[in-house]
């Protein structure tokens, strides 16, 4: 009856087979019914059609914030059940430039023919809303595959891997056997900064390293930052890889925060970068699940709706991908994920870690008012999530892009995030060749002259954002290389997206 009502108060339905059409303002709104319906049958009030589903479609207008009164019709949905549904953005056939986004409501466990009414009847309530547009550059390369971190419910704060990364000032290399053990010897020093930084709403005091005899606390962060690309094994030792020599050098300089857990400019700038870049699936499913709820939202919560959304970011994904290999991988990771037997155990070791890491950058912050953990947004966390929302709207294989567009953008981006109001009108050029020979003498190799392209170009750009308050971005700094230099060449390799950079000889 209810659902009766609603449909019976639009004066203009099309009825087509078992589907009714009606507009709601922006939305065209498409009931599917389990049998052909007869018209003469909304004026009788035992309509007997049962609902089988819902379709909400809305097209995108001229205005920025479609994907923002997506995710508002997602809020909606998740108020009223708990549940994300399942949701497409899409192209018309015969036109590209009409975008459109639809949210499936399957009459099912999830969702009642009340819950499907209801979320109907407050459609007229999501407006597509404009906000401040962020400068993105839109010329995107698609990665070749989708990237996840192998992580552990231990692996909570980012302060232990900076403590890592500083113990090899005292060696170039740590037998496999030894690394955890002196790890663990040396975080000892560090409990009561956990427990001072687990006292704000801005902290939490979880993932302490325990003294153990074989390592065994320690280990967890040392697999960590391999999963980040940070350590990497040599000779069984553990070294660090060239993208952490550049955080390694450059911590030396920069002024530390008393608490090793409380991150400075430089921690944030380094390990978010290396987050997104080696994570792009779960942080951005998380961030997602986060913005949707519109309020304070435990962990359970999150895991609770998790599976469902992350395999549809991968359907979307596979749908975009211009890459029959990419697409592969994508359908092998959709079925690991979906023989999870036990998911709710599985996802501790997934979204613990990743919501405190997301806490120690300063993006979500812990509500203390509650007895279970509840996070939400912070200012800076809703500037990403801003940022987000538009690379979405141009890019509708998100994860996949979203390395191309960290290379391209990603110390606007932080600058942004952060309002740190750094200049990036003019290059330096004499300040970028000074980096330049700077970073041949701190990444000095036995190959005379020579250094690893990414190294050089990436040690300029955290040196000119975090010394002269200089923005460059990568590609920027690549380009600059390419082009004819008394001073430097450059071979670049695609495909290992990586190169060698060259100091020329002055005669």
């Amino acid at each position: 009856m209810e659902l009766y009502n609603y449909i019976n108060r639009f004066k203009k339905k099309t009825i087509k087979d078992n589907t009714i059409e009606l507009v709601e303002d922006e939305f065209i709104l498409n009931i599917v019914f389990d049998r052909k319906i007869d018209e003469d049958a909304f004026f009788i009030s035992e309509f007997k059609n049962k609902i089988q589903k819902a379709v909400i479609r809305k097209y995108k207008s001229e205005h920025t914030g479609f994907v923002k009164s997506l995710y508002s019709l997602l809020n909606v949905c998740y108020l009223q059940t708990n549940k994300i549904p399942k949701y497409n953005l899409g192209q018309e056939a015969n036109d590209s430039s009409k975008i459109f986004f639809e949210v499936f409501l399957q009459i099912d466990d999830s969702f009642s023919e009340h819950n499907v009414t209801s979320i109907l009847l407050k459609t007229k309530e999501v407006v597509e809303q404009k906000s401040n547009p962020f400068y993105l550059e839109h010329h995107l390369v698609e990665s070749n595959k989708i990237v996840i971190i192998q992580s552990n419910t231990k692996t909570r704060r980012l302060g232990y891997l900076k403590l890592i990364i500083e113990l090899f000032e005292h060696s170039n290399y740590f037998p496999i056997s030894y690394l955890s053990k002196r790890i663990e010897t040396d975080s000892t020093l560090y409990n009561e900064d956990l427990l001072e930084y687990g006292k704000h709403n801005t902290g939490d005091n979880k993932g302490l390293i325990k003294k153990t005899p074989i390592g065994s606390s320690a280990q967890p962060y040392v697999n960590l930052l391999e999963e980040l690309n940070l350590v990497t094994q040599i000779n069984n030792s553990y070294i660090l890889t060239k993208q952490s020599k550049i955080y390694f050098h450059l911590n030396k300089i920069f002024t530390q925060n008393k608490n090793l857990f409380r991150l400075n400019i430089l921690d944030k700038l380094f390990f978010f970068r290396q987050i997104l870049i080696s994570d792009s699936l779960y942080i951005w499913t998380i961030i997602d699940i986060i913005y949707i709820a519109q309020k304070p939202i435990s962990t359970i919560s999150i895991k609770k709706v998790f599976v469902d959304y992350v395999k549809n970011e991968l359907e979307l994904n596979q749908q975009y991908s211009n890459n029959n290999i990419t697409k592969k991988q994508i359908i092998e990771l959709k079925t690991r994920i979906s023989s999870w037997t036990k998911p709710l155990v599985y996802l501790e070791h997934i979204i613990e870690p990743r919501v405190n890491w997301l806490m120690d950058l300063g993006l979500l912050e812990l509500k203390t008012e509650t007895k279970e953990k509840q996070y939400f947004f912070t200012k800076e966390g809703l500037n990403l999530v801003r940022i987000l929302f538009q690379l979405f709207e141009k890019n509708l294989n998100k994860q996949l892009v979203l390395n191309s567009f960290i290379s391209k953008n990603y110390f606007h981006v932080f600058n942004d995030i952060f309002d740190l109001n750094k200049n990036s009108t003019i290059l330096n050029y004499r300040k970028i060749d000074q980096y330049i020979l700077e970073a041949f003498k701190v990444f000095k190799t036995n190959a005379p002259n020579k250094i690893a392209a990414s190294q050089g170009i990436d040690y300029v750009c955290f040196k000119a954002f975090l010394e002269d308050n200089m923005i460059i971005e990568f590609e920027e700094l690549k380009k600059y290389l390419q082009e004819p230099n008394d001073k430097f060449s450059i071979d670049w390799f695609n495909t290992e997206n990586d190169g060698a950079l060259y100091l020329k000889k002055i005669n």
